[in-house]
């Protein structure tokens, strides 16, 4: 989820589909700068129907895979694993933040990348939770700044809710980070203080993500064979580009990509069909031999799909509940791709 640790984040540019905002991002009633006091704002809260997420099981994780050693000169890409589960690893929700009913998901084992003979031809891919195991990173980090009763599901549920209003245009991401704080300490019964203050305590809370970020052990191998056959690669995220290429950087991904799309900078987010527009262009590659990989089936998959590109479904967890719709290409793992 997932921006300067300090600073903040910065405004899209530009709002998607919702044109009565004109591009500015409007001040939320429940934001601790949108006039509510204290009491109006527990009150809210507390009426909110959060989701109820199930009970999970953390024994079936991805595993390990064996590395090959990396060509010389490029970074190995901070591949140490914390194989802690995650609380949060089973669940798939739908974009409204309810889990959706349990059901295996339909797998199609392996993708293809596009054809390269009739032109270029390249591979997007979302980061976080795609390329980076955020889900392993997030809850320890939330636990860390506001304490072990804060309980990650919840704060899960939080995001669900806020991120359509991001996507949407109608708020920033700051704003967004802003409002999940102050509701996630209303729920722990404690005060919402200034904006300095939310800032200044998200930035804690992002510092501690980041340090415990990893790539997952099958990226590397991944962009190392994309590269050798060919394809040109890239990075589009929902998310703060300052936040992003710092994370790029840190993680060693610089050097594998050619083109690197946020909606922070960009203004135009998932499942938008101008984000993939845009993205395929600064990849040089047209959408029709472009695919895009990524783990949300709403905002990657479909929105990709809807767009003309070649869409995969990255379902890293074998117990993910949303059954793939027909005729998408599910995999578990990027191993099966170009394989």
């Amino acid at each position: 989820m997932n921006a300067s640790a300090a600073a903040g984040l910065s405004r899209p540019s530009r709002a998607l589909r919702y044109p009565a905002a004109a591009g500015r991002c409007l001040v939320d009633p429940l934001s601790p700068v949108g006039g509510m006091t204290g009491a109006e704002r527990t009150a809210r809260i507390a009426a909110r129907p959060y989701a109820v997420l199930r009970p999970v099981r953390t024994d079936r994780l991805s595993s390990d895979g064996a590395e090959d050693p990396l060509p010389e000169g490029l970074p190995d890409g901070n591949l140490e694993q914390d194989r802690a589960p995650s609380p949060h690893a089973g669940e798939r929700r739908t974009g409204g933040g309810i889990p959706a009913a349990p059901g295996p998901a339909t797998r199609s084992g392996t993708a293809w990348l596009p054809d390269r003979t009739a032109g270029p031809a390249g591979v997007l891919l979302d980061m976080d939770d795609t390329l980076v195991d955020f889900r392993r990173a997030s809850p320890a980090a939330l636990a860390e700044v506001l304490g072990p009763e804060s309980d990650f599901a919840t704060w899960m549920a939080l995001t669900d809710r806020w991120y359509p209003r991001f996507t949407s245009g109608e708020l920033s991401y700051r704003a967004l980070e802003r409002n999940r704080l102050a509701d996630m300490l209303t729920v722990l019964g404690r005060p919402v203080p200034g904006t300095a203050e939310l800032d200044e305590l998200d930035a804690r809370r992002k510092q501690a993500v980041e340090s415990r970020l990893r790539l997952y052990p099958d990226v590397l191998p991944f962009l190392r064979r994309t590269r050798a056959a060919g394809y040109r690669i890239g990075i589009l995220s929902n998310s703060d580009g300052v936040q992003q290429r710092r994370r790029i950087a840190q993680l060693g991904l610089e050097p594998w990509l050619d083109a690197i799309t946020v909606s922070s900078e960009s203004g135009l987010a998932k499942p938008s069909p101008e984000s993939f527009a845009l993205a395929c262009g600064r990849l040089g590659t047209p959408p029709e031999r472009t695919v895009h990989i990524g783990d949300s089936l709403e905002y990657d998959a479909l929105g990709a799909r809807q767009a003309g590109l070649a869409a995969v479904w990255l379902c890293r967890n074998p117990l993910d509940a949303v059954p793939a719709p027909a005729g998408m290409t599910t995999v578990e793992s990027l191993d099966a791709v170009f394989r």
